[in-house]
């Protein structure tokens, strides 16, 4: 996800020289993480983000359903975000 190739080349099509320029945070990043990869943040950062986001700061502990308004009816639906471990096509029943 960091390979700097990748980066530039976003950087050119979605016409943002100036953050390619502007370089990288190594310094922050290596802060962050410590010797076991671990990414460690402060509380307040994780609550930051799950207020501006309305997502848990660990996805796996997000909703396994996603509310939905149906755009024909205006139905409001839960649908999964996978099927994992579930059939792909259940019965009108499931």
């Amino acid at each position: 996800m960091l390979n700097p190739r990748s980066y530039l080349e976003d950087c050119i099509r979605f016409g943002l020289p100036s953050l390619w320029a502007t370089g990288f945070p190594w310094q922050a990043v290596n802060t962050a993480i410590d010797t076991d990869f671990n990414y460690n943040v402060p509380e307040e950062a994780k609550m930051t983000f799950m207020q501006s986001t309305g997502h848990q700061w660990k996805n796996g502990e997000d909703s396994q359903n996603k509310t939905l308004r149906c755009p024909r009816c205006s139905e409001t639906l839960e649908i999964p975000w996978t099927t994992c471990g579930k059939s792909e096509k259940p019965t009108h029943q499931e």
